[in-house]
């Protein structure tokens, strides 16, 4: 399981705690689901992920009450590739 962003941009910025946060789109890219799955992932203005696909860390999961597994909160892990460059012309 992977997640990919298309852009470094962030939008709907707000202030918390002295610092701006933005939201970055991002994609979910599932072991044998025909679509990646949107979402949109918080970040502190100026530490946007560069466009490319990433690892998501196992702390992002968990276990609810009974032990079925449970997405928490999302935690971006190593960058697996970046993205094909543009083509000239």
């Amino acid at each position: 399981m992977h997640v990919e962003f298309k852009s470094k941009t962030s939008a709907n910025h707000r202030e918390y705690k002295n610092k701006w946060y933005g939201e970055q789109q991002a994609a979910l890219h599932v072991a044998g689901a025909d679509y990646p799955l949107p979402f949109k992932v918080n970040v502190e203005r100026g530490h946007e992920y560069e466009p490319g696909q990433y690892n998501l860390a196992g702390d992002s999961f968990g276990t609810d009450q009974h032990g079925n597994l449970r997405l928490n909160r999302v935690r971006i892990g190593s960058r697996i590739s970046a993205p094909p460059p543009l083509p000239k012309g």
